[in-house]
């Protein structure tokens, strides 16, 4: 079975972000965050659920040379 909470840092580390990233993700509304003592944790679904909100990108081809 896999783990059902990441810290910060390890959520940070699993998807990319810095901290200043993810606190941005929580006070938008974006992520959901819960507290065990007065450490802030994510769990896999709510992992998940941000993951699936991403917007999709947006690529371009380049232009014919």
């Amino acid at each position: 079975m896999g783990k059902n909470l990441f810290s910060v840092t390890e959520f940070c580390n699993r998807n990319g972000l810095n901290k200043s990233q993810f606190y941005r993700e929580i006070a938008r509304g974006r992520l959901i965050a819960r507290k065990v003592g007065v450490q802030p944790y994510v769990s896999a679904e709510d992992e998940r659920s941000w993951l699936d909100a991403l917007p999709r990108a947006q690529i371009r081809e380049a232009a014919a040379a």
